[in-house]
């Protein structure tokens, strides 16, 4: 009896593993990997935007659109502006990596789940590893946001400090209509 509920409990995992990433993926390219703050919510764009536009970074916003925002709510000077495109551009490709290797992580758990018996340790290692590229993640977008700040005044932080409380509120706001509105569903 206590296999069978064991069973049940991973069966009730995997399907939610496997249905809530791609009913969150429906709405919104990646949400629940952008830790709360982000500057920018996500803007629908067809990839005939994505080629006019350039490279990506954050949620799918063009690189050179995110650096036109923040330079024109923050007054950013042309020096300012070419230090702050490569902290863009690597922490779009650091999040691209990291992203991969999550969604990798993640394409492993059911193969455990399935085998007979199922090796709870090898279970908890890989949701260790998975929530440990989740953290990376967050910390990659915490440590391009530092390094921003670095490069604006005094008055520019202020404002950047301003900037990310207002993304913050308006994030989980987003994020709980989403949830609300796939619970509907």
């Amino acid at each position: 009896m206590h296999r069978i509920a064991w069973k049940i409990i991973a069966l009730a995992f995997v399907c939610t593993l496997a249905l809530v990433p791609r009913g969150m993926a429906q709405q919104d390219p990646s949400p629940r990997l952008h830790p709360p703050g982000i500057l920018i919510a996500a803007d629908k764009h067809d990839e005939d935007e994505e080629h006019e536009h350039g490279r990506r970074g954050h949620e799918g916003m063009p690189i050179q659109q995110h650096l036109e925002r923040l330079t024109q709510q923050l007054t950013l000077t042309d020096e300012q502006r070419a230090k702050v495109r490569p902290i863009l551009y690597n922490h779009a490709k650091e999040r691209i990596r990291l992203q991969a290797e999550l969604a990798t992580l993640r394409l492993d758990v059911p193969p455990l789940l399935e085998a007979e018996p199922v090796d709870l340790a090898k279970v908890k290692q890989q949701f260790l590893a998975m929530a440990t590229k989740e953290a990376d993640l967050h910390l990659a977008h915490v440590t391009a946001m530092q390094e921003i700040r670095k490069v604006l005044t005094p008055e520019q932080q202020q404002q950047f400090k301003t900037l990310q409380g207002r993304m913050m509120h308006e994030g989980r706001r987003e994020h709980q209509g989403r949830r609300e509105h796939h619970e509907r569903d």
